[in-house]
């Protein structure tokens, strides 16, 4: 509607489900033990976000509302575990504006309202003493964040900037002794965490070859929240590294065939949100990447991860009975692939 405003309606259904049996063979006399695992969360949604052009004003409003359905079955031949169904209903709210100073720049504010409601699986724990799963309460998260930005095109490069203040309360968090099965689990909500940042974005056009630049720094931590009845209010939030920088390089040798690489940057983490037993190891890796795209739709694509076979940690857990336990990350691998768009 007007010129250059629209509104758009949309509904979403998502299923969502995990399952998985075990029978494991006892000794003569004895019975079989079965296990089943059957998790489901059905989800649907929907939302409507309105677009409305004033001169070189752009505002932007939004609303979405969803409903998940759960169904928890953790049940086994020796015990009665879990068999419960539950639900859970959100809203999310978004409200942005951008002003056009020019043919190619823009600034921006926008404050968004926002959830991340848990995967099935995340529903349940794990108790270290008797192995059995039992149910947590876990709630939803939901953030408000505030970002201010602009992004505008000079010469032969494009650059974005913005700054974000985002408060999450209950954020999903999830502590576990690594191995297969783990040992325990425990998923739990946070009380608080605030993330304060920034990110800047940087692209040259250089013929054929495009380069890219960006650098993120996130200072993210515990407002209020507690760990198995200790307070970490203050701590940093575990997994979310300071700093971030990508520098990356793509070359297109014809309309069809292009090549690319980048280097990854990412900074230590700390293990737990106890900020115990120290940090996992920043890194750097570098990555390759060849695409061909035919005409009909159909691309092809293969690449290699770590090309240098950097050695680093994707988790490292501890506990003051067991010590560190430690999950290192793929080294160099390669893969292949391909996609097909109607």
């Amino acid at each position: 509607y007007g010129e250059g405003s629209s509104v758009i309606f949309g509904l979403e259904y998502i299923d969502n489900d995990a399952k998985r049996d075990s029978l494991m063979d006892m000794p003569p006399m004895m019975n079989n033990i079965l296990t089943v695992n059957d998790l489901t969360k059905e989800t649907i949604s929907g939302f409507v976000m309105n677009n409305y052009v004033w001169g070189n004003f752009e505002f932007a409003q939004g609303v979405r509302y969803e409903r998940a359905d759960y169904k928890v079955k953790r049940t086994s031949s020796t015990s009665p575990g879990i068999n419960t169904t539950t639900d859970d209903d959100n809203f999310a709210y978004e409200v942005s504006a951008n002003y056009l100073y020019s043919d190619t720049g823009k600034t921006y504010i926008r404050y968004e309202r926002g959830f991340t409601s848990p995967p099935p699986a995340l529903l349940t724990n794990k108790d270290k003493a008797t192995g059995e799963y039992y149910l947590n309460d876990l709630k939803s998260e939901k953030y408000d964040n505030f970002e201010i930005g602009v992004s505008d095109y000079i010469g032969f490069t494009s650059f974005n900037a913005s700054v974000f203040y985002t408060v999450t309360k209950d954020e999903i968090t999830q502590d576990m002794a690594s191995g297969m099965p783990p040992a325990w689990i425990n998923n739990y909500n946070l009380g608080k965490t605030e993330r304060i940042g920034f990110e800047l974005k940087a692209e040259q056009y250089l013929g054929k070859l495009t380069l890219s630049q960006s650098y993120a720094y996130i200072n993210a931590k515990i407002k209020d929240g507690e760990v198995k009845d200790v307070d970490v209010s203050g701590n940093r939030v575990a997994n979310v590294p300071r700093n971030k920088f990508n520098i990356g390089a793509n070359y297109r040798f014809t309309d069809n065939f292009n090549l690319g690489a980048e280097v990854v940057y990412v900074d230590d983490v700390y293990l737990n949100n106890q900020n115990l037993g120290g940090k996992t190891n920043s890194h750097t890796v570098a990555n390759v990447r060849a695409n061909y795209n035919f005409n009909f739709g159909l691309s092809l694509y293969a690449g290699i991860n770590n090309l240098f076979n950097e050695k680093y940690y994707e988790d490292v857990d501890y506990s003051a009975s067991t010590g560190y336990t430690y999950d290192p990350a793929a080294e160099r691998n390669y893969y292949v692939g391909f996609k097909y768009s109607l």
